[in-house]
């Protein structure tokens, strides 16, 4: 009986720490993306009337809805390519055995930091890899990337669990404000980048206009 209450414990409290997961470590992420996109959408007045036309032809004037988020392409094109510039900035992991990378000998127990930020930008893997171009995620495009080489949630069995609702949440608030509403930088300031969990910007002040009216 004592076992089983134990394993029903852990089986509860890995759940609310994913639970936690995806409702807390998610905010800033998704917040740091939507500015990213809105900072670079202004910049690129042909993406974002690409993306307001998608939006239109797919979701109309209703509300966005979780079934539109696989039609609305060119939204997840932007989403890809501004995470991949100014995405997760370094994971961690610790060797749990003895393991040979990169010719490089590593201990039981080393901790290794990597950066995804150095890799998401590396010239080999990306050309052209400062320049926001969202049809480098076109189809065709895509797959000349190598497997491991966009990993924006991590990979693995230690890939982060919400990846999933962040594309989620993300497309829909994009589509959802840029159906309404139009953002553009106000004139002077240019964000930096300010490392943090993600490269997020210092700040990001937009003027908000009515798309129609």
């Amino acid at each position: 009986m004592a076992s089983a209450a134990a394993s029903s414990h852990h089986a509860h409290a890995s759940r609310r720490d994913e639970l936690s997961t995806v409702l807390f470590a998610g905010a800033e992420t998704t917040a740091s993306s939507l500015a990213w996109a809105f900072h670079e959408l202004a910049r690129r007045p042909d993406v974002e009337a690409e993306l307001v036309a998608e939006i239109e032809e797919v979701v109309g004037d209703r509300p966005v809805e979780i079934g539109d988020v696989p039609k609305l392409t060119a939204v997840r094109r932007v989403l890809d390519e501004v995470i991949r510039l100014h995405g997760v900035t370094l994971l961690m992991r610790r060797a749990t055995a003895p393991v040979e990378l990169g010719g490089r000998r590593i201990p039981q127990g080393a901790e290794v930091a990597f950066s995804l930020y150095a890799m998401h930008r590396d010239p080999d893997l990306y050309p052209d890899p400062d320049r926001f171009d969202p049809d480098r995620w076109l189809p065709e495009r895509r797959a000349s990337v190598e497997r491991h080489a966009y990993v924006p949630f991590g990979a693995g069995n230690r890939k982060c669990i919400g990846d999933a609702f962040v594309w989620t949440e993300a497309t829909i608030a994009l589509a959802t404000i840029l159906a309404s509403w139009r953002l553009r930088p106000v004139p002077g300031h240019a964000p930096r980048e300010v490392p943090s969990a993600v490269a997020h910007p210092d700040r990001v002040p937009m003027v908000v206009e009515p798309r129609r009216g």
